[in-house]
């Protein structure tokens, strides 16, 4: 495997996640030995390509990095193009390039999510002219994007053919995934074990800004209300999974012995009404928090998690989850929100977590269970009827039993307008905090050393060793490398079929207990 080559594709190189991914990749292969890397890289997108990095591996990197754009990779919100036409544009322009078919490899990202509706169609297309591909999932359509899913049944003639045309197979057609979880969600549609692979995202330290000492001394500065407290930092965007209600939540609860700072406001406008709301009622009740700290004047994001004691997490929903690996390389440790089903294969890597739970348990005392079931019955009817699927009302009476059976309830069950009530309850009568710790032990001991510990920093350090091994950048060299061995040695069969049971991937979904409704306020 001498000379080979690669073609990345995506919609686009602009800011956000996957581009961020895709840099990283390629820092990953540039730090691979000189002889295992790839000849040329190819960057197939649609000429959308706002602050990309130019220079990316430095002297370590052997391949060229060339641009491919593909008008027609634009997302599509009307009609879409026929996936014959993406297709020949896309095999056309790869030709023009260069790029023979027989020493490929396409790697693909979220071809499944909607964004073009045309592109799965295309790629079983390629896939039968030839070409070997590795689809690479960050996201799915069919957790909570409604609007997605329905435009690709739009396009192909109904919601029950949706799943047949996004998940296919053959012999030389391979999928990645980040997690545990959506390996095992495929392997319910059928996707047979040996084109499945595990390629979790490349993490890396991020730059020294100086000690924390000198970060708090600055801040101190500029913010003297927070000298004397405990400072929480959540390094996000403010958008509805990121769960910002709970965020509050643990701001009044802890009151003046701490401080929480969640980093930058949604760029969605969609997710800009909900995420006002929460900076409307955060200063209504006077809460220890600011929920666009690092656009502050005089406070950059670096020095603003240089400064803090803990990070924090409250999210209900993640891909990856790079906030439960990137808080210790920042050399801070994590409390808040677990996601076993993310954090499951770090745990299994060897990071350790002690400050997170799945659930902050709110007492049913504070809510009527009536209210709480007909709230979450109208949300879920709401994703069905978006999804298109009718389901038994039966079916649906015994899972919320099975929900709301226990003698506490989630917060994350409560949707946004029972999450802003109870807060405004709670901070108006003092006295409910008992309970809220009485039924948060865990949480109620991470309160007692608030403020870290000589065992923490320790902690810390051997997290960190951990993820540099793990999850590093020449460990996801590694890992692609084998993946596209794996793929250049198959060969390619004309014959591309839908997984047997694709439709098993919304299933998996739309399970009540998975229903987070603050996602869709």
């Amino acid at each position: 495997m001498s000379q080979w080559n690669l073609v990345i594709l995506h919609y686009h190189l602009n800011p956000g996640g996957v581009t961020r991914v895709i840099s990283g990749h390629l820092e990953a292969l540039a730090s691979l030995p000189y002889e295992l890397q790839p000849q040329r890289v190819f960057l197939c997108y649609d000429g959308q390509s706002e602050g990309w990095p130019c220079e990316l591996g430095g002297e370590s990197r052997r391949f060229s990095i060339e641009p491919v754009v593909v008008p027609s990779l634009r997302y599509d919100t009307g009609p879409c193009q026929e996936p014959e036409f993406l297709a020949g544009d896309l095999q056309e322009a790869w030709e023009a390039a260069g790029i023979a078919v027989e020493d490929v490899v396409v790697h693909v990202h979220n071809h499944n999510l909607g964004k073009n509706a045309a592109l799965p169609g295309a790629l079983q297309h390629l896939a039968a002219r030839g070409y070997r591909l590795l689809l690479q999932i960050h996201d799915f359509a069919e957790d909570m994007r409604p609007v997605n899913y329905r435009h690709m049944a739009d396009c192909y003639g109904g919601v029950d053919r949706v799943s047949a045309q996004i998940y296919f197979s053959a012999d030389h057609v391979h999928y990645a995934v980040l997690n545990g979880r959506d390996a095992r969600i495929l392997q319910r549609a059928g996707l047979s074990a040996e084109r499945l692979h595990s390629l979790p995202n490349p993490v890396s330290k991020p730059a020294s800004v100086g000690s924390r000492r000198d970060a708090r001394e600055a801040l101190v500065e500029r913010w003297p209300f927070v000298r004397d407290r405990c400072l929480l930092v959540y390094p996000v965007r403010g958008i509805r999974r990121k769960n910002v209600g709970e965020l509050l939540l643990w701001a009044a609860a802890l009151g003046d012995s701490a401080f929480f700072a969640m980093t930058l406001p949604p760029r969605n406008p969609i997710e800009l009404p909900v995420y006002r709301a929460w900076e409307a009622l955060a200063a209504e009740l006077e809460l220890p928090v600011d929920l666009a700290a690092a656009t502050r004047p005089g406070i950059r994001f670096e020095e603003l998690v240089a400064a803090a004691d803990w990070e924090i997490t409250t999210s209900v929903a993640e891909g990856f989850g790079l906030v439960f690996l990137e808080s210790w390389l920042a050399s801070k440790p994590l409390t808040g929100r677990d996601l076993p089903e993310i954090t499951v294969d770090f745990k299994e890597a060897g990071v350790v977590f002690p400050d997170l739970q799945p659930e902050v348990a709110i007492p049913w005392d504070w809510l009527d269970r009536n209210e709480v079931a007909d709230h979450l019955r109208r949300h879920y009817q709401n994703v069905l009827d978006a999804y298109g699927i009718d389901r038994a009302a039966e079916e649906t009476e015994r899972e919320l039993d099975e929900v709301l059976a226990g003698p506490v309830l989630d917060w994350a069950y409560l949707d946004f307008e029972l999450q802003q009530r109870l807060l405004r309850d709670c901070t108006r009568d003092g006295g409910r905090w008992s309970d809220f710790w009485d039924a948060n032990p865990k949480l109620g001991a991470w309160r007692s050393r608030l403020s870290g510990s000589t065992e923490m920093e320790e902690l810390v350090r051997a997290n960190t060793e951990t993820i540099e091994r793990a999850f590093g950048l020449h460990a996801c060299g590694r890992r692609l490398y084998d993946i596209y061995a794996r793929l250049l040695a198959t060969r390619p069969v004309v014959s591309v079929e839908p997984l047997p049971d694709a439709a098993a991937v919304l299933r998996s979904f739309l399970q009540l207990d998975r229903l987070h409704p603050i996602r869709l306020a």
